[in-house]
C-alpha cells in the first residue's frame, strides 16, 4: 500500500506499508538499549580509572621557563 504524498520540510514523501510486525518488540528495543547504556558507562569508567593510574605511576615534571 501507498500512502501520501506529504510535504516535509526534507522535500515530498511517499509512505509505502511493506508488512506488519508480528510481535511487538517494544520492550526488547527499550532493554536492549539500557543494556548499550550500562555497557559505555561501565567501559568509559573503566577507561578513567585505567587512565587515572596511568597519571599516578608516571612522573611529570612542569618546567615553565619565567
Amino acid at each position: 500500500q501507498v500512502s501520501g504524498p506529504y510535504k516535509t520540510e526534507l522535500g515530498w514523501v511517499l509512505l509505502f506499508f511493506l508488512e506488519e510486525r508480528e510481535k511487538d518488540i517494544t520492550n526488547e528495543r527499550i532493554r536492549i538499549s539500557a543494556q548499550i547504556q550500562l555497557q559505555r558507562y561501565k567501559a568509559e569508567t573503566k577507561f578513567d580509572d585505567w587512565l587515572q593510574s596511568l597519571k599516578e605511576q608516571s612522573n611529570i615534571e612542569i618546567l615553565l621557563n619565567e
